[in-house]
């Protein structure tokens, strides 16, 4: 019995980590390897470096399109 409640407990911290990773970002490389391997590209994928420069550089880019740039009015 406990050891039936340690392993549950066990999975429900493995998925809450799972969760807050996938919510944040975090895990935005693991994903873009696994899918690059699904479709065949794994050997013309990004160095971690490069991804998350090209990841970052996306998200400020559509940060600024809504024109909220954050420059003083």
């Amino acid at each position: 019995m406990i050891r039936a409640l340690f392993e549950l407990s066990w999975w429900f911290a493995d998925r809450a980590w799972r969760f807050a990773r996938a919510w944040s970002g975090d895990d935005a490389y693991e994903r873009y390897l696994a899918d690059r391997i699904r479709t065949g590209a794994a050997d013309h994928a990004l160095s971690r470096e490069a991804f998350f420069s090209m990841h970052i550089e996306e998200r400020w880019r559509r940060h600024g399109a809504c024109g909220r740039t954050g420059e003083p009015r």
